[in-house]
């Protein structure tokens, strides 16, 4: 148990990372589509 502890940790915050980013991503291109600004980072 304490060995595959880190791999599972760092994999469920991958995929945590992953989802949160693709979340940032849809809002920030539903903005630029809705009101058809450029894209500021």
């Amino acid at each position: 148990m304490q060995k595959d502890t880190p791999t599972h940790n760092h994999s469920v915050g991958v995929s945590f990372f992953c989802l949160r980013r693709k979340k940032l991503w849809g809002k920030r291109y539903l903005l630029q589509k809705n009101q058809k600004w450029p894209m500021k980072l």
